[in-house]
């Protein structure tokens, strides 16, 4: 009730009822004479004195003291009434948010807070208006008093304000027509930034329309989303104007004859100007299957706003346009490598003759401070590079085409037309995005000889957002060779910085990472661990690093899980400085069985058919199964192939073929696994195949090695059980331990189901007339997981662009998790006042127990129903299934179904509690409910 100035207010009080202090609430307890029972809470302050008086007339009060309003009006915050007010409402139809003034003949609509005039009438000032009670409460978005006196036909629309969020800065100027134009200047067109809002107000009378046209004008084609997508209080109606333009229309209704009201509209804040921030190019299929939109925004694309009246334009000077300001400020560019083991002096060392990926960023100065540039635009850099330097133009071209690091994806041309030593030209073909954690503008090269500075000069370039205007950057300007501001040049800038060792120096050698990937114990998402060690500068042998991984929980498959059977999967990230043959070691106790093992998929039909791994292309790998009676079979396999050395089935995508096997009932023990070709200095394995959601867990991985497996009945719980695994090349060694736990059974929860919600935040208070009914009960949370059908063993799907969708490349899911059951439970109900319990609709009784819908066909038992009292003298049914065998499990629910009765009076409690209750029976008196505090007492 606060905040709300009351024009009128009677002398004349029928019954009252004090608010009284329930949960934080205030909770109003009354009756109407001629209406039914209502239950209404809203918050109020302790220090203020509220009486409703409710019956025929129904008028609010506020004591002890009532003051006159003040001469200006005020925004009202939504209340809840039991009838309707006592003075008329006023409002645009529907407006739920708008706000609303009321004006005479003599007011005038310009400000946003308007004067009201107190209308001249025959009626008693002090005299109730007399309204008909009602059952329900209804939402007032304004209150007002409404003037009687002829008003004058004064209607008119304009904006009150424009904001923008801190991603850019806003200014205005006064057009030559009178409009105001708004520019946003912005380096952040991501969705999540650049968010613009409005505020407007209409004057007008009943039965007037307000219309506001949005036409979006984009020179390049750009999405200007805010013309079709308004977010706006007042419920408008949208009409496609059939240019791109689209009209929103509001209508005044509710007012009184011949009187002029002010009405206040928000456009909510959108990113209006907002692009597709990600590196697009035609699809190359299969692996990537969707093309995205090129299309870009350019300085100078704005929206046009203009208003009608009753469809009638209004004044020029009402009219809006926003345009777009983009800009980025490049200070320069920088030039690194993933060959980075190695560092000395500050210069990464390398050698002759091995490719090396690097990667030249832009240096982009924000804007404002605290936020990150973002923007889609055009570039040319040019690279000086050291002597004897050389581009690989074949292998840079299948690089930028097929991986998804940085997303370039054919985008970017990189040529060398000088040969070695001289610049490398980077140009982009089709518009990219500029950020300082992507647009790494990516080429493969290496060095012919050791006679060489290893030294360079940092690039130069330009960059176009889309407009045609060249910014330059760098050094000098690449078109015209004229020296730039050196000033202007960030310090961060920076050209080639390395070291070109002879290939037979001791401390040329190869480093990498393990990474292992996995789901995590709870079944909610997927985890990757890398385990690196340090650089050894000699060949000696000692290049090794040992590290056990976290435990993971899993459960006990007494026959595994076809369906989803990825124990772990894994790869390599290498950054050392030369290429190297690894072998892959797992080894198995007798607690963990492993069903076979599945190939990276990358390059099986060209030097990067998996785009998001960098790696050779591959003829096949050589794997060795060691049995637990230590017989050894060794089986050659193509990339991608399944091979389980239990039966010796080999599935090559969906067409299968016998390999070698171990004999029956002997168990593998242990696989060594080693690729025909080298890896890359810098290679690095990612996945295609696993998505971002719960499909992708315990799924095969494209770009992995995976291992399949579960622990078996041999398991204990308690007990920790270890794969090892090592990968092994020429100088390097990686060691670690793959760590499993059996998953203990987790505690059920259980939580309240139902009922009416309080007024709790912006939640609106539950109302029930008598005769209603609704539900109470419990609820048992977890979750419910079954085995998918079909055998999950490869990731071959993708090569024809269907991934997942395969009869042997299915998705992933999560493993059961195992929950605790509540067994023959004892459910108590205490029955709220004003309610009694009433059969559910076709059912002869007054609870219903339900399960899961996997879980069909599922009928709970009778259980023994007794009715008693508690401690407090409410009434309390006891559902006791002791005896019968009945267990809660998950995603299971019994409830109650409750009326009220026909008597019922305002301000009843469900008896909802977040305490947790306990059963205790006293000497010779039968077991009840009671709190912790009360059985201290």
């Amino acid at each position: 009730m606060k905040n709300i100035h009351l024009k009128k207010y009677t002398i004349e009080e029928k019954r009252r009822y004090k608010l009284y202090k329930r949960k934080k609430t205030w909770v109003v307890a009354g009756i109407t004479m001629f209406s039914s029972a209502l239950l209404m809470q809203m918050p109020a302050l302790a220090d203020e004195t509220t009486t409703l008086t409710l019956g025929e007339t129904t008028s609010i009060h506020v004591s002890p003291e009532a003051k006159p309003p003040e001469a200006e009006s005020e925004t009202l915050e939504p209340v809840e009434t039991p009838g309707e007010s006592a003075q008329t409402q006023v409002q645009a139809t529907p407006a739920p948010e708008a706000e609303v003034t009321p004006q005479t003949s003599t007011d005038t609509a310009t400000e946003a807070d308007t004067t009201q005039t107190e209308p001249q009438t025959d009626t008693q000032a002090d005299a109730p208006v007399e309204q008909p009670a009602t059952s329900g409460f209804r939402k007032i978005a304004a209150e007002s008093t409404v003037a009687q006196a002829n008003a004058a036909e004064d209607r008119s629309v304009h904006v009150n304000t424009v904001t923008a969020d801190n991603s850019g800065t806003l200014s205005s100027q006064t057009a030559a027509d009178g409009s105001t134009e708004y520019t946003f200047t912005t380096d952040n067109t991501r969705s999540s930034a650049g968010k613009i809002g409005m505020t407007f107000e209409y004057a007008g009378q009943n039965g007037d329309t307000f219309s506001m046209v949005i036409k979006p004008n984009a020179a390049n084609g750009g999405d200007l989303g805010l013309a079709a997508n308004l977010d706006a209080t007042g419920l408008p109606q949208k009409t496609a104007l059939g240019d791109g333009s689209y009209k929103y229309t509001w209508t005044i209704t509710g007012g009184a004859a011949n009187t002029n009201v002010t009405v206040k509209q928000t456009v909510k804040p959108i990113n209006i100007f907002a692009e597709e921030l990600r590196n697009s190019a035609d699809a190359y299929q299969p692996y990537l299957n969707s093309s995205l939109n090129n299309d870009t925004l350019v300085s100078g694309d704005n929206y046009q706003i203009s208003f009608l009246i009753n469809d009638v334009p209004a004044p020029t000077s009402s009219n809006v346009k926003l345009i777009l300001e983009k800009r980025l400020n490049v200070t320069g560019a920088k030039v690194e490598t993933k060959a980075d083991a190695y560092v000395t002096d500050g210069k990464t060392n390398v050698t002759v003759d091995t490719n090396y990926v690097y990667e030249v960023t832009t240096i982009n100065d924000s804007l404002l401070a605290g936020t990150v540039p973002a923007v889609r635009g055009l570039a040319t850099v040019q690279v000086p590079v050291p002597e004897n330097f050389i581009l690989d133009e074949n292998e840079t071209s299948k690089y930028l085409m097929h991986t998804s690091d940085p997303f370039l994806n054919g985008n970017l041309k990189v040529s060398q037309p000088g040969g070695a030593g001289t610049l490398i030209i980077m140009t982009t073909t089709s518009p990219i995005v500029f950020t300082n954690n992507s647009a790494k503008l990516s080429f493969i090269g290496r060095y012919t000889s050791t006679q060489t500075s290893g030294q360079s000069e940092a690039p130069s370039g330009w960059v176009d957002l889309g407009d045609g205007k060249k910014h330059y950057f760098g050094a000098v300007n690449i078109d015209t060779g004229e020296t730039l501001d050196p000033s202007a040049i960030s310090p961060e800038a920076r050209g080639f910085a390395q070291k070109v060792l002879p290939k037979e120096d001791p401390t040329v050698h190869e480093n990498y990472g393990l990474i292992i990937h996995y789901s995590n114990s709870e079944q909610s998402n997927n985890v990757d661990v890398t385990l690196v060690s340090d650089y050894n500068s000699l060949k000696t042998g000692s290049g090794k690093s040992e590290g056990d991984i976290d435990p993971v929980k899993r459960p006990i498959l007494a026959n595994g899980d076809s369906s989803a059977p990825v124990l772990y999967a894994v790869g390599l990230l290498a950054n050392g400085l030369t290429e190297f043959t690894p072998t892959y070691h797992f080894e198995f106790p007798e607690e963990i069985t492993t069903t076979g093992i599945t190939l990276p998929l990358n390059n099986v039909t060209d030097d990067h058919a998996d785009f998001k791994s960098y790696n050779p292309a591959q003829s096949g790998y050589t794997v060795v199964v060691t049995g637990s009676d230590g017989t050894k079979i060794t089986q050659r396999l193509q990339a991608g192939e399944n091979y389980d050395p239990l039966t010796g089935q080999i599935d090559h995508f969906g067409e299968f073929r016998t390999g070698k096997k171990l004999a029956a009932g002997v168990r593998i023990v242990a696989y060594d696994v080693t690729p025909d070709a080298k890896y890359y200095a810098n290679a690095y394995q990612n996945s295609i195949n696993g998505t971002t959601n719960r499909e992708a867990l315990n799924d095969i991985n494209s770009g992995l090695i995976n291992i399949l497996g579960h622990l078996n009945s041999k398991a204990q719980l308690g007990q920790t059980y270890k794969s090892k695994i090592q990968v092994e090349s020429e100088n390097k060694r990686l060691t670690t331990n793959f760590q499993v736990e059996v998953s203990e059974p987790l505690k059920l929860p259980v939580q309240g189901y139902g009922g009416p919600e309080s007024y709790l935040g912006n939640k609106e208070p539950t109302t029930y007339k008598p005769g209603d009914t609704f539900t109470l009960g419990l609820e048992t949370l977890g979750t419910v997981s079954k085995s998918g059908t079909g055998k999950n063993l490869d990731a071959g799907g993708v090569l024809t662009g269907k991934g997942n969708k395969t009869t042997t490349d299915l998705p992933g899911h999560a493993l059961a998790v195992e929950y605790g059951t509540i067994k023959e439970p004892i459910v108590y109900l205490t029955l709220p006042d004003q309610t009694t319990l009433t059969n559910f609709k076709n059912s002869d009784q007054f609870y219903q127990v339900t399960f899961d819908k996997n879980d069909k066909n599922q009928v709970a038992p009778q259980p023994k129903i007794t009715q008693k009292q508690n401690a407090d003298g409410k009434t309390v049914m006891v559902l006791d299934w002791t005896g019968t065998g009945f267990e809660l499990k998950p995603k299971m629910r019994v409830l109650f179904n409750l009326q009220v009765v026909s008597d019922a009076v305002n301000g009843f409690d469900t008896g909802l509690s977040k305490q947790d209750l306990y059963v205790y029976k006293k000497n010779g008196v039968e077991s009840d409910l009671y709190t912790a505090d009360q059985l201290k007492n």
